[in-house]
């Protein structure tokens, strides 16, 4: 058997791995190596179903297995091509009954990573987060869309921001400074203005981030100390 026809059932495996909506989200994170594996291992796979399926037509079609050996003079050239093709095919076609969205759900449930879980909830369930930065600012806001990239690590969120602030420095309480509510409804409402509410997103990178959490302002209260609240009603 010529060696580089093995390329083709490698090729056709690659092919199914980043095409396939099952499983092109859970090799966006895998390694050169990891890749390779992956893509011999459904190479294999491609090629036993193609040999089996090379039999069949063998025994159901003995005139164009024949004419096909008298003719192509490379051994299993026939087998690495349905092989490839089989697999192509299978990457591709069943995406239309593959749910994209739920597939990144789950793939980020099973990476179990806690700033995606906490972001994942807040979208599906349409909760505040309140997020932390390295500077000590801090943004309540909802997540405006799915923040998976499917191509790459997550880099950036979007968020629609209701109210921001910053940590203070001593006990790390925030102390809000804008809220964006009232103008964000201003806006949206008043026809003479041409903005909606997805102009009020603002992309926060993932390495600027030291902390999120859902944040609802009635539970918050119970957690700052009076004076601060009574201040803050002061300042209102």
């Amino acid at each position: 058997m010529e060696v580089n026809i093995f390329l083709l059932p490698l090729l056709g495996g690659y092919i199914f791995i980043k095409k396939s909506t099952w499983f092109r989200y859970r090799t966006i994170r895998y390694n050169a190596q990891e890749l390779i594996l992956s893509s011999a291992v459904a190479g294999l796979i491609g090629v036993t179903i193609a040999f089996l399926i090379a039999t069949i037509i063998s025994l159901q079609l003995p005139d164009f297995y024949s004419w096909w050996k008298s003719n192509i003079h490379f051994d299993f050239l026939g087998t690495a091509l349905l092989a490839f093709l089989f697999l192509v095919t299978s990457g591709i076609i069943p995406n239309r009954w593959i749910d994209e969205e739920a597939r990144i759900k789950e793939i980020i449930k099973e990476d179990n990573d806690g700033i995606e879980l906490i972001l994942l909830r807040a979208l599906e369930d349409a909760k505040l987060v309140s997020i932390t930065l390295k500077s000590r600012k801090v943004y309540i806001g909802f997540i405006s869309q799915n923040f998976f990239n499917p191509w790459a690590g997550v880099k950036s969120i979007k968020v629609i921001p209701v109210y921001s602030g910053y940590r203070d420095e001593k006990d790390f309480h925030i102390e809000f400074t804008t809220p964006y509510d009232t103008v964000i409804k201003y806006t949206v409402e008043d026809e003479e203005i041409d903005l909606d509410i997805n102009d009020f997103q603002m992309g926060i990178p993932i390495s600027e981030i030291v902390t999120v959490n859902i944040f609802d302002p009635r539970v918050y209260e119970q957690f700052t100390p009076p004076a601060h609240i009574n201040s803050q009603e002061d300042e209102g």
